[in-house]
């Protein structure tokens, strides 16, 4: 503050005076900035009809007909791809790997060599069964032989009993000894046999877990093949869904690794009863795979068909909309949209099954019909 002779009066600081003038210069600009907006909210608001509305206060909609067509429904499963015939290969012998013949991947017939072990034991083992068994054999020969003499003699009387019975008991002997003789042989057969361990079905060769130089052991598989001939999901389904389906039912298979196609299935197997500590029940679904684009391990989606009905009237889903409590289709009668309640049957997400309400070839609003009254005008827009 400063006093001002002339007019005797103290006077605002020059400063202080500009500050007011700025801050008046900001509320005033904040003003205008408030009333632009308010004019463009207006103007917009204004200029806004409702949803599809025209000038003449007609709404734009879409509309189709009613038509018959099948509707089904389907259930979704999944489950992992796995071969239905597939065989864990553990030697029936232990003994040193000589030979691999399998490859990882590629395709065996059964009786294919896949491996092969040390023989050389077997060999003699074999060798001494048959030496036992030939020498069996030549008493069993003898003894019999001389059992047939004494026999004859016993009978005319030219020897004892005892005789008789001593001879009978040597040729019972002879016989459980050849008899003991061949199944030694027998199984040195089968050992040395073994050594070369044979595919025992048609596939591919899956896992290879031996080596050569490696001693191959019984207690875990050296080789695994599968045949991808035809293949498998195992699943299961809800006891809503057990008494709509069947063995033999057929099913669409998805398998998004193989194909963008779905693949036919059938249902092979079906458990009557839920499995145990569970409330689904276990089922399983085949498919021919000739031409093996399913590997073993893929991921699958079965698709059950819960419902099918043949030939129904039928409009899509989303036209059906609910007002007071009741489902509503919009039916087109000349340019205005009138109500008409319907009972529904199933829905498989496109379309839905009319049993009552409607009629083959009338139309029906399928977008719009949210903004619509009873008595709307509407244009259509197809």
């Amino acid at each position: 503050m400063f006093y001002n002779k002339k007019n005797n009066e103290m006077e605002a600081d020059p400063s202080i005076k500009k500050k007011r003038i700025s801050k008046k210069k900001i509320i005033g600009i904040i003003i205008l900035i408030i009333i632009i907006l308010t004019a463009i909210r207006i103007f917009t608001l204004n200029n806004t009809s409702t949803p599809e509305e025209t000038d003449n206060k007609a709404i734009n909609v879409k509309t189709t007909q009613v038509k018959r067509m099948d509707l089904e429904i389907t259930a979704p499963l999944s489950g992992r791809i796995q071969p239905v015939h597939e065989a864990s290969i553990v030697p029936l012998i232990s003994g040193k790997v000589m030979k691999v013949h399998a490859k990882l991947g590629t395709k065996v017939s059964k009786g294919t060599p896949l491996f092969e072990l040390d023989k050389d034991q077997m060999q003699n083992a074999y060798n001494q069964a048959l030496a036992g068994y030939n020498q069996a054999n030549a008493s069993y020969l003898n003894a019999q032989s001389n059992f047939v003499r004494v026999e004859a003699l016993y009978k005319e009387g030219a020897v004892s009993q005892q005789q008789h019975e001593q001879s009978q008991l040597q040729y019972s002997t002879s016989a459980q000894a050849l008899t003991q003789a061949q199944s030694a042989l027998n199984n040195a057969k089968d050992a040395l046999d073994n050594c070369i361990v044979t595919s025992p079905i048609d596939g591919y060769v899956t896992l290879i877990n031996i080596n050569e130089g490696e001693m191959a052991s019984q207690a875990m598989p050296a080789v695994a093949v599968a045949n991808l001939d035809t293949v498998e999901i195992e699943t299961s389904i809800s006891e809503n869904l057990i008494n709509k389906i069947a063995i033999g039912d057929p099913v669409k298979v998805f398998v998004k690794s193989a194909s963008a196609q779905e693949f036919d299935g059938t249902i092979s197997e079906l458990s009557p009863a839920p499995a145990q500590g569970s409330l689904t029940y276990p089922l399983k679904v085949s498919i021919d795979n000739n031409d093996t684009l399913i590997k073993s391990g893929m991921f699958a989606e079965v698709r059950i068909v819960s419902a099918n009905n043949k030939n129904v009237l039928a409009v899509p889903s989303d036209s059906v909309i609910i007002k007071g409590g009741e489902s509503v289709v919009a039916v087109l009668e000349k340019d205005h949209a009138t109500f008409r309640k319907v009972i529904t049957g199933i829905d498989n997400g496109n379309y839905v099954e009319i049993l009552q309400g409607l009629n083959e070839g009338d139309t029906v609003i399928t977008e719009g019909q949210y903004y619509l009254d009873e008595g709307s005008q509407v244009t259509v827009i197809n």
